[in-house]
């Protein structure tokens, strides 16, 4: 009998409420604004590390958006140790919001509107302190303020069954037309639903289900299960969610486990934007989605065969919670080679979770310069004073960096507790 592993956050009344009040900082009016205004201008000619432009990105958000957050938390009159637990998750809720905004520009490029018009202000949320993507466009789609064009497009891109019936009435003659063409289904397959829905509503959802196995007779699976699998790795929750409950037993135990491979394996960032691209953490949200509808028989296989793939995703904001007991399965199935690789992702990629603090490392996840710093904060950007700092060094650079750095006895000073804090991570590590 295998473990039962349950995908429920259990989080006590206070912890909701703390992150409940951190969300409403966020989402004061003038805190909008800001966001409204914050631009992230990609740079289509930079072909460095993803990790380098990302960092500079957020960096960015960090000095203009995130500082106004901070000053209205310092104002509240609460006791220091509710302040530094809510400093620990102001950061990982407001990228949420920063990722949010990137999607719905991109989708609503289209729309004259859209920049004269707060979509932020309909965000809603989960208890846990994540955005409720699918809750949120389901307000959105009932502001007139957008044309009917794209708030159809965006419903059904969401899958909300109860809006696109009303939504294609009220489309005009010219619009609805643009979805009769059978080269423009073929040609969009990779974002079926405007076109999928479109023969549902005219109850003749069997129509796309021919073209999908007249055209793409190699592909072995059924539309459904193309649809499903299509959703899942674009990050799509709410669509992966409802194409799964069309799938017949057989069609869900052919692709079910199959899909939950192809998520965990597009991990990696990207933040070259593209239109309507979810953001990398919603695979996250897929992910335990897939993992809460298998039997333990199923998550187990999924662990076996990619145990340093899946537990990076229960890293993520706000599944973090889950990451001791999933480790707790999948250890023993991590081969010795794959400990540097899990351990290096840990380190590069969570400056902005407060790990060290999470786990009763530091006592207080501030650097003297006032950044929330980890050790690699620590390590690349900051000295022991607050006026000076390290740059980070070009690849080309880094070894003479490194040497010039460790002549430094200040620097020096610091690497001890650096490396001791490190070598309590592994060790607690190798003890789940």
């Amino acid at each position: 009998m295998e473990k039962q592993l349950s995908f429920l956050l259990k989080l006590s009344l206070e912890e909701m409420a703390l992150r409940r009040l951190v969300i409403n900082l966020w989402t004061e009016a003038d805190v909008l604004d800001s966001i409204k205004d914050f631009r992230i201008e990609t740079d289509k000619e930079y072909s460095g590390p993803s990790q380098i432009l990302l960092y500079k990105q957020n960096k960015e958000w960090r000095t203009t958006v995130e500082n106004e957050v901070k000053a209205k938390m310092a104002e509240l009159v609460l006791p220091e140790s509710l302040k530094k637990r809510m400093m620990h998750i102001l950061r990982p809720i407001g990228l949420q919001i920063k990722d949010w905004k990137i999607l719905m520009e991109a989708y609503l490029s289209d729309s004259r509107k859209y920049l004269y018009m707060h979509f932020l202000e309909q965000l809603c949320w989960t208890s846990a302190g994540a955005i409720d993507y699918q809750k949120t466009v389901e307000k959105i789609v009932r502001l007139e303020k957008f044309d009917s064009l794209t708030r159809y497009k965006l419903a059904c891109s969401f899958c909300l069954a109860d809006s696109i019936p009303v939504l294609w009435e009220e489309l005009s003659e010219d619009n609805k037309r643009c979805f009769n063409d059978e080269i423009n289904i073929i040609r969009y397959f990779d974002m079926p639903t405007e076109f999928y829905w479109k023969y549902v509503l005219k109850g003749k959802e069997y129509k796309v289900k021919d073209f999908f196995e007249r055209f793409y007779p190699s592909r072995n699976l059924t539309f459904h299960q193309y649809a499903f699998e299509s959703s899942a790795r674009k990050g799509n929750k709410a669509a992966t969610e409802f194409f799964f409950q069309k799938l017949t037993y057989k069609e869900r135990d052919d692709c079910l486990i199959r899909t939950a491979y192809n998520v965990v394996k597009r991990s990696g960032p990207d933040i070259r934007f593209q239109a309507f691209k979810f953001p990398q953490r919603n695979l996250s949200d897929v992910l335990y989605y897939l993992l809460s509808v298998m039997s333990p028989e199923q998550q187990m296989q999924v662990f076996k065969t990619y145990p340093a793939d899946v537990l990076p995703y229960f890293l993520d904001w706000p599944w973090h919670d889950l990451f001791l007991d999933v480790a707790d399965l999948v250890w023993t199935f991590l081969p010795e080679i794959e400990h540097r690789y899990l351990a290096n992702y840990i380190h590069q990629n969570l400056r902005n979770e407060a790990y060290l603090c999470r786990f009763k490392i530091l006592n207080n996840p501030d650097c003297l310069c006032g950044e929330h710093g980890d050790v690699d904060h620590y390590l690349t950007s900051s000295m022991s004073t607050k006026d000076y700092h390290l740059l980070l060094p070009t690849g080309a650079a880094r070894t003479h960096w490194t040497r010039k750095l460790c002549k430094n006895y200040l620097f020096l000073n610091r690497l001890k507790p650096i490396f001791e804090i490190s070598r309590k991570i592994c060790d607690d590590l190798k003890r789940l």
